[in-house]
């Protein structure tokens, strides 16, 4: 009858973790993203709620997992001329609205991540006002589910890069580098 009693009270796989930097697939990060983009509607808000539900149906493992990916892709974006880019869209930008941007981008899926990575002019398809800078909402998903579920601090490893890459502008250089963003947002600069 012991054995039973502790049987019973042993923790659901889905309740077990462990501390962890290991990021999860790739190609599911973007699965979860993508989906939740689209049950959204490109309503940013609501895809903050959708994420949430959509990732309790993953175990605490696969949450961490989920935000190292996560913080994973905020280093990848943290780069001058992605910098350059919404800060002139935007009229000004400080570090602060631009790692809210990076989740805003995170946010709008797989293509439109890596193709203004590789042509931040990409992101003249959309208006200022679509392109969030100063809402950190999207960040905070995962660790704010694992404390809901575990009552604790979500247990990541994972060791942020840290360091912008790129190199460094001035204000005067973005009419040069982004001359396509210019001719859209010429009374932001």
């Amino acid at each position: 009858m012991k054995f039973l009693g502790r049987l019973l009270k042993r923790p659901s796989k889905k309740m077990i973790y462990r501390p962890s930097s290991k990021l999860m697939d790739e190609h599911l990060f973007w699965e979860i993203i993508d989906t939740s983009y689209k049950q959204a509607q490109g309503d940013f808000q609501e895809q903050v709620l959708t994420l949430e539900e959509d990732l309790k149906a993953y175990t605490l493992q696969q949450i961490i997992e989920f935000d190292n990916r996560f913080r994973y892709f905020i280093d990848q974006a943290e780069d001058w001329k992605l910098w350059g880019a919404i800060y002139l869209i935007q009229g000004g930008c400080s570090d602060d609205s631009f790692m809210d941007f990076r989740g805003w981008l995170i946010a709008q899926g797989k293509n439109t991540f890596y193709n203004a990575l590789e042509d931040p002019e990409t992101l003249v398809d959309y208006d200022e006002d679509q392109i969030l800078v100063q809402w950190e909402g999207f960040a905070y998903v995962a660790p704010s589910l694992f404390q809901k579920l575990t009552k604790k601090e979500i247990p990541s490893t994972y060791a942020s890069e840290g360091d912008i890459t790129g190199e460094e502008w001035e204000d005067k250089d973005l009419k040069d580098l982004f001359p396509i963003l210019f001719v859209k947002y010429p009374d932001n600069f």
